[in-house]
């Protein structure tokens, strides 16, 4: 079910079932490479999440009633889907200072931090969305064994590039902001890139984790398989 509504003056929701689902997700990404083809000249950016996308639009060109109409009247479902999902490999140093949450979230688990890290890297992660800040990256969905809730208490400081678990969720702090997540590890590879190109990674990328040790962090870079 899509439902399209309103957002300020200037731009759209068009929301989808609400669940976190790759199904779903690949829904939300497909729309948003349409609207792209279909609407470049009326809008102004798109940006998908779990099971939303949020699509501005030029206000001297179109209004909302009317390029909901249009969306609306798009047959969707018959234009085929081109896109392929890049895979990513992405390192991450599960090792002391780096992972300071490892230990205390193993012994939740009732598992060795080893065994954290063997499920954490054991399994392809879909990028969702990008969010909280500029460049944050949502993967999902973990191992079972990997579920938890966020922290009681969340730090007012996480250093850029670590790696955290919350709910289904794993992801990667680009910056350093205040978070709530369980963080079993850092990666060295920048998540802010040059303005045209922010982010590293793109909604509907494939990402594994492979481990490092300290002694490479300096080294370590993200590998590109497509």
């Amino acid at each position: 079910m899509r439902e399209i509504y309103p957002l300020g003056d200037s731009a759209l929701i068009i929301s989808f079932n609400q669940e976190i689902a790759e199904e779903i997700n690949k829904e939300v990404m497909h729309w948003a490479d349409v609207i792209s083809q279909e609407f470049g000249h009326l809008i102004r950016f798109v940006s998908p999440a779990y099971c939303s996308l949020t699509v501005g639009y030029k206000v001297d060109a179109i209004n909302f009633e009317a390029i909901k109409e249009q969306l609306c009247s798009l047959n969707i479902d018959q234009i085929s889907k081109t896109k392929k999902s890049r895979i990513l490999r992405v390192p991450v140093c599960y090792e002391g200072e780096f992972a300071p949450d490892l230990e205390e979230f193993a012994r939740m688990k009732g598992k060795t931090p080893r065994e954290i890290i063997q499920l954490h890297t054991s399994k392809a992660y879909r990028v969702y969305m990008l969010g909280f800040v500029p460049g944050f990256v949502y993967l999902g969905k973990v191992d079972t064994e990997l579920y938890a809730e966020r922290k009681d208490i969340p730090l007012t400081r996480v250093p850029s590039g670590s790696v955290g678990l919350a709910g289904w969720q794993t992801g990667i702090y680009p910056s350093a902001t205040p978070g709530g997540w369980h963080l079993i590890g850092r990666t060295p590879v920048p998540m802010l890139l040059r303005e045209s190109h922010p982010s590293p990674f793109r909604p509907g990328d494939c990402v594994f984790f492979y481990p490092i040790d300290s002694s490479e962090f300096n080294h370590a870079s993200i590998h590109y398989d497509a």
